[in-house]
């Protein structure tokens, strides 16, 4: 990486919303390292998202299905790649609406949870160097007709390869995202399977993609992997499955997965501080103040004085 270089991030609205909205861009020069680059480009898109929220809600739009394209422009050196990532996703607050990582932790708890989830997945999307599209959508929306028409969206860009993921599988990293995106130089499909049925990653080349066939998959169930097989067979070109991953569905899949981090994991602190701040706590007073003022001691006197 040329240390020398200057950077210009540049994010573009939904195709979706007007198109007089304005671009949200600025100038990195002279990024010194590699984890100085991700770090930035992190901060960078977060700032990008409240601002196009902001933008939209001010006049009246619905936010819920913005797309940012975040694209990185390097003087001598193209950063452009046919292969994009989208990150496919509900809200934080709609997400904790339709699923419940623990039972005790309350509204605010699950959406805090499942906002340090997308950031997750976002966060490893972007430290793979692609290009990255990120696609709310609401539990209202048929499943398959939004996710159709969001890679769609990435496709008419010009983009040839799409590696789509969601937010519930923690466990998907840097690395399977780049062989991912290398793999589907020989593969037409590749899929991350879940252990409950379903997937966590669809890797799909342009060739690949059949409309009608895709919107009938049976998404969200059990039943959605052998669909996939189905889906498959009907294509001259080949698929590859990756290895299995959970995806947090249940409060038992999350339980197990912050179990199963060392110690010493951050993710794993910062999940129990979350949990910490948001788990109703047994009250030892249940009638109220008064209770509480019958128990409550003298103080203690202070020790004697000598003159």
């Amino acid at each position: 990486m040329n240390e020398q270089a200057n950077y210009l991030f540049l994010a573009e609205p939904s195709l979706l919303f007007s198109a007089n909205a304005p671009k949200y861009s600025t100038s990195l020069p002279k990024i010194q390292n590699q984890q100085g680059l991700v770090y930035k480009i992190e901060r960078w898109f977060l700032r990008a998202t409240h601002f196009y929220t902001r933008y939209y809600t001010q006049r009246g739009q619905n936010p819920r299905d913005l797309v940012i394209l975040a694209t990185y422009f390097k003087p001598m050196q193209s950063m452009f790649s046919t292969t994009a990532i989208l990150v496919f996703s509900y809200t934080a607050s709609d997400e904790a609406a339709v699923k419940t990582f623990h039972t005790a932790a309350g509204k605010s708890g699950n959406r805090a949870i499942a906002r340090r989830f997308i950031r997750q997945s976002i966060s490893t999307a972007h430290r793979t160097y692609l290009p990255v599209f990120v696609h709310y959508t609401s539990p209202q929306d048929p499943f398959g007709p939004a996710l159709a028409e969001a890679m769609e969206q990435v496709y008419a860009r010009g983009y040839e390869r799409i590696i789509a993921i969601g937010n519930d599988c923690p466990e998907l990293d840097v690395a399977t995202l780049r062989r991912t995106a290398q793999q589907l130089e020989q593969h037409a499909l590749v899929l991350g399977p879940a252990l409950d049925g379903g997937v966590y990653l669809i890797g799909m080349r342009a060739d690949a993609y059949r409309r009608q066939d895709f919107v009938q998959l049976a998404w969200q169930s059990a039943q959605l992997q052998a669909d996939w097989l189905l889906y498959a067979s009907q294509l001259s070109q080949t698929t590859l499955w990756l290895e299995a991953h959970t995806d947090i569905d249940r409060p038992e899949d999350f339980a197990q997965w912050l179990r199963s981090l060392p110690y010493w994991s951050p993710l794993k602190k910062l999940f129990l501080s979350i949990l910490a701040s948001s788990t109703q706590i047994y009250d030892p007073y249940p009638n109220g103040r008064q209770a509480a003022k019958l128990c409550r001691h003298t103080p203690w006197r202070g020790p004697p004085a000598y003159l």
